[in-house]
């Protein structure tokens, strides 16, 4: 990471003016149907090996996962974001040993909309939503006795949430705190999105900023906050919040390959005081089914399989002044296979529009 968030130059964004047309509802509820918090750049390439793609919410969910805004109208998040890996696992996990070692950075920034409904049916909130971001990558990679590398710029494959809904269930054995803003107890949501091959995209082009490749991902969240003082003392409440996703992935028409299925896992587990939130976030993916070649093959070796436990640290703050939630993250990879090792940093800030 050379410590460039994109999102800094662009400080006019958060001036006063667009923040007082927000509503006040939304300064302690984030933009989760499209929580804009950390891109996992390696994942978005669609390489020679075309091995462990897969889309979602831009760069995964964490705190508040569950929650929607309860206010029907449209919000909206910007998000700058950095990624940064100097190598390659293999599918064993180990370090890829060539001549040429592999390598990737990312820059990139954008953000989405979201839109509540104004009707609830069975008591639920229900949004839409769709994100845009442009990223400039650099990429190196050893493919067989090739070593690509390269430089691409373009959008990413753009994902939405055809329905997302949102649901408070009750307490479930939180006690409340003084703080009414806080939706103690527990929070359930689902959904069906899809990430559209919308990204820059070349048959045999080296990088790309686009899979080629229709996903479908259904999802459903889950988020408890307890009442005061459970983990830490005048804290207002330990939240642990997760999303589930599981990424039903086409074919690539281009290349004719089938890349397999990701099943996916973001988690979180902060503390609340006040205006502040913060903790660990994470996120596990796994792919189950192998990569699936253009003359209906397994690719080898071991069907091309990727997986990613990745941890670190995430930061958010409600500006009662800008009627904004700010949020920074940060990604560090623990143990991977087929990927990159990297590191993401995220800067990302939401608000009400109308």
């Amino acid at each position: 990471m050379k410590g460039y968030l994109g999102f800094k130059e662009r400080s006019s964004l958060m001036q006063p003016s667009r923040g007082k047309r927000a509503s006040k509802t939304f300064r302690n509820i984030l933009y989760s149907a499209a929580a804009l918090i950390s891109i996992d750049f390696a994942s978005t390439q669609a390489w020679a090996v075309e091995g462990g793609i897969f889309g979602g919410p831009i760069g995964g969910t964490d705190i508040r996962s569950a929650y929607l805004p309860p206010t029907p109208g449209i919000y909206a998040a910007l998000v700058g974001i950095g990624g940064n890996s100097p190598a390659f696992l293999d599918q064993n996990g180990n370090f890829s040993k060539t001549s040429n070692p592999a390598y990737f950075t990312a820059i990139g920034e954008g953000g989405g909309l979201l839109y509540v409904y104004p009707f609830k049916p069975l008591g639920f909130t229900v949004a839409s939503s769709f994100q845009l971001v442009y990223a400039e990558e650099w990429q190196g990679l050893q493919a067989g006795p090739r070593h690509l590398s390269g430089r691409a710029d373009g959008f990413l494959d753009s994902f939405g949430d055809l329905f997302f809904a949102s649901r408070y269930l009750g307490l479930f054995g939180a006690k409340p705190g003084p703080n009414e803003k806080l939706r103690y107890g527990l929070t359930f949501a689902f959904g069906l999105g899809a990430e559209f091959p919308i990204g820059e995209y070349t048959f045999g082009a080296f990088p790309t900023t686009g899979k080629n490749a229709f996903i479908a991902i259904p999802s459903a969240a889950f988020t408890y906050l307890t009442g005061p003082n459970v983990a830490l003392p005048g804290a207002d409440g330990t939240e642990i919040s997760t999303r589930i996703f599981f990424d039903a992935v086409a074919r690539n028409p281009a290349s004719g390959v089938q890349s397999g299925n990701i099943f996916d896992i973001d988690f979180a587990a902060t503390e609340r005081y006040g205006k502040l939130q913060g903790g660990v976030a994470g996120a596990y993916a796994q792919q189950p089914n192998s990569d699936i070649t253009a003359a209906g093959l397994q690719q080898t070796p071991n069907g091309n399989k990727f997986s990613r436990i990745s941890v670190g640290p995430v930061l958010a703050y409600d500006s009662e002044e800008f009627k904004t939630t700010f949020k920074l993250k940060g990604l560090f990879t623990a143990t991977a296979t087929n990927s990159y090792r990297q590191v993401n940093v995220i800067l990302s800030a939401a608000f009400k529009l109308y």
